[in-house]
């Protein structure tokens, strides 16, 4: 959505990819004209390369690169640097190389000013300087996809520690509970895989291990949880009827769409709540969720005024989250400052005894999210719901709005939502009612 908004700024542009045919092909008939081009595509031998926008600059061109983040890092030279190498052995003369990204200062009123919401960095230097050396990258780059057994030489170094597409080739000897799900422990687990040693279990002993580095590999030894009961029955004693059971769901969409919104904001559009007057009681549940079309702001602040009392523990998963979402609203209406500040106060965050490795299971594999400890503690899993995580929820309730879905289609993801947000306030209520029951049954609060 930001690459093809970016693309308005150039009126006259030419979009490569509406044309028929081989869009290589396309691009060099289009070069003649002298204007904009959106993603020209240029094969040089074994070398591809597609940029964003093709802006002429006298005999020479420019290249725009358009990114949604709010900034410049150092990936963007080398995507760029590519780019330029591609470009230029195809006999595309480059004058100058551009970032283009999102202002995150601007802030909507009417209309989107394109002017504004975009920002554009000159990058050639930057560009140029990370440009030495790529010849010989690309033939190792060429060599390595020409020669299968040429993968097991790549280095599992610090890029492969987020999401790779080449895990499974690289990584196929790492199951779980490995090294790598170790708390906080990148650092030794990089100088423990490279003296290949690949599970917990089998870390020596003279390896000096934090505490909870230490529980992990206990649970892993002995297959039973870790369970420290007089803190979490602690944890549990300053909780304070009646108990509010809440979870926020939100957008942050890269381009604005509420008047006063800035880009990547967070937009609150649902939550539920289950509230329980006294311990074993049955809790009520409450809920809202935005139509998807109009601001949902000031109706759902409006609605948690309304459901959240004025006493009693507000519990959340992840409280970081709860209250910025809090902060961010009130301070666009500050009719409810007063109200939200107290609200804040009440809550507590139910992933203190997990993150903190007061309970811990080696069936977390290392993590304390509610969807890794809810199967553990309960038989209730996320697994088989239609949606099953933020970000679809976000993509889902984004999808309302679309004047192209039929009354059905929007029901379905209403019904989907309201499931999703629904299970989670359950699975706090569920979580706790099994840590009290580890920590003795019966407890006075």
């Amino acid at each position: 959505d930001v690459g093809k908004l970016a693309t308005k700024l150039f009126p006259d542009g030419i979009d490569i990819e509406k044309c028929e045919g081989n869009s290589v092909i396309e691009t060099r008939k289009l070069l003649k004209e002298k204007k904009p081009l959106f993603e020209p595509a240029f094969c040089v031998v074994n070398l591809f390369a597609k940029a964003d926008i093709l802006v002429p600059n006298g005999e020479a061109w420019d290249i725009i690169e358009v990114k949604s983040a709010t900034g410049v890092s150092e990936w963007n030279y080398h995507d760029i640097s590519f780019q330029k190498y591609v470009y230029e052995l195809a006999g595309i003369k480059i004058s100058r190389c551009y970032l283009m990204h999102i202002n995150n200062n601007y802030v909507k009123d009417g209309e989107l000013e394109l002017d504004e919401l975009f920002a554009k960095t000159d990058v050639t230097e930057n560009v140029i300087a990370v440009s030495e050396g790529i010849k010989e990258r690309k033939e190792r780059m060429l060599q390595v996809m020409w020669n299968e057994t040429d993968l097991a030489k790549i280095p599992y170094n610090g890029f492969m520690q987020s999401r790779c597409s080449l895990d499974s080739v690289c990584c196929a000897d790492i199951k779980h509970h490995s090294i790598f799900e170790l708390a906080s422990g990148k650092k030794l687990a990089w100088e423990l895989f490279e003296k290949n040693i690949l599970k917990i279990t089998d870390i020596p002993d003279s390896y000096t291990l934090t505490e909870k580095q230490q529980i992990q590999k206990e649970c892993e030894l002995s297959g039973k949880p870790h369970i420290d009961k007089n803190k979490i029955r602690e944890f549990i004693k300053s909780l304070k009827y009646p108990i509010y059971y809440l979870d926020f769901e939100t957008i942050n969409p890269a381009i604005p769409i509420y008047d006063g919104m800035r880009p990547y904001e967070k937009i609150l559009f649902q939550y539920s709540l289950h509230v329980q007057e006294k311990p074993k009681e049955e809790p009520k549940h409450f809920s809202f969720l935005g139509d998807g079309e109009n601001d949902p702001r000031e109706e759902i602040l409006e609605s948690l005024k309304t459901n959240l009392g004025d006493s009693g523990t507000i519990l959340v998963w992840n409280e970081c989250f709860e209250k910025g979402v809090i902060l961010d609203h009130i301070k666009h209406f500050p009719d409810y400052s007063d109200w939200g500040k107290q609200i804040i106060e009440r809550i507590k965050d139910l992933m203190i005894p997990f993150r903190n490795y007061w309970y811990y299971d080696k069936k977390q594999k290392g993590s304390y999210s509610i969807k890794k400890v809810l199967p553990v503690l309960t038989n209730m899993s996320f697994d088989e719901m239609e949606i099953n995580a933020g970000q679809n929820a976000s993509i889902e309730y984004e999808k309302l709005g679309l004047e192209s879905l039929s009354g059905e289609e929007k029901l379905k993801i209403r019904n989907s939502l309201e499931e999703y947000c629904k299970m989670d306030t359950l699975a706090e209520v569920e979580i706790l009612k099994k840590l009290t029951e580890l920590t003795k049954r019966f407890l006075n609060f």
